[in-house]
């Protein structure tokens, strides 16, 4: 890790012994890098390189519910559903005359 922290842009390095891996952030040529590890005996494997991975965007929050709708207002009888049943009968000529059957 000393070897390659004196590398300039170098800002960050982490180091992880149960995988074996060297983590170098900043902005630092890689070739020089390899080149410094190589020297230093290690055996040098590069994973990626590039700009930082963004951070995934924080969860959603859930909305407040808004305040209370107000009740809706009573209906008046002109508002009403009223059902009318007619009858047209067109009548029995028995009835119209007085005639018995």
């Amino acid at each position: 890790m000393k070897v390659v922290s004196k590398l300039m842009g170098v800002d960050e390095i982490s180091a992880d012994a149960e995988k074996g891996t060297l983590t170098v952030k900043g902005n630092v040529d890689p070739v020089l890098v390899v080149n410094r590890l190589r020297k230093a005996g290690k055996v040098v494997e590069v994973m990626s390189v590039g700009p930082p991975k963004p951070p995934p965007p924080p969860p959603e929050k859930p909305k407040p519910p808004g305040p209370p709708l107000p009740p809706l207002p009573f209906c008046c009888r002109e508002c009403q559903v009223i059902e009318i049943n007619t009858f047209v009968s067109s009548g029995c000529d028995a009835a119209k005359n007085n005639r018995k059957f």
